[in-house]
């Protein structure tokens, strides 16, 4: 299942950003919205930040800030979705049981703090999304948490960028 996932994010990142980079065409907010949506889903987890960081020379901030997190927040609701609608056995062969063990024991132990952090920081927040809709964790809460942990993170790689 890795090596499938590895395959999609490359594909994925060849056919839209690494296409316009190659063809010399200019970056396109398609490409970047396509990609950073791909790149938050919890079968494909791929750097999303650097490739904001890389759009970042070609648009202005506020605007690719918006379009991050509606990208990062609509992926993210189908994470949850889906958490929520198929338990344990697919979404385990999917992931890892191990990963959705670990994802467990910090939601129920640190709630939101949690959702928080794994989007403020370049973790695996889909996966953490994914458990929390498999724990039937409130769902306001978890958009909540995970916009202004995106939010955070995309002000912090402006800012040092």
């Amino acid at each position: 299942m890795t090596i499938l996932t590895a395959v999609v994010a490359v594909l994925i990142l060849s056919f839209t950003v690494g296409r316009v980079i190659y063809e010399g065409k200019s970056e396109s907010l398609t490409c970047f919205s396509l990609v950073h949506f791909a790149g938050y889903l919890f079968c494909l987890l791929m750097p999303v930040e650097l490739v904001f960081v890389y759009y970042l020379s070609f648009y202005s901030t506020a605007e690719l800030t918006a379009i991050a997190l509606i990208a990062a927040l609509a992926a993210q609701t189908i994470d949850c979705v889906v958490g929520y609608s198929f338990r344990n056995k697919i979404i385990n062969s999917l992931v890892g049981e191990h990963r959705i063990a670990n994802a467990t024991q910090y939601i129920q132990k640190y709630g939101g703090l949690t959702i928080f952090l794994f989007n403020v920081l370049p973790l695996s927040s889909p996966v953490i999304v994914l458990v929390a809709g498999m724990l039937k964790y409130n769902f306001k809460q978890q958009l909540f948490c995970s916009f202004l942990g995106l939010l955070i993170k995309y002000i912090v790689l402006f800012l040092v960028f």
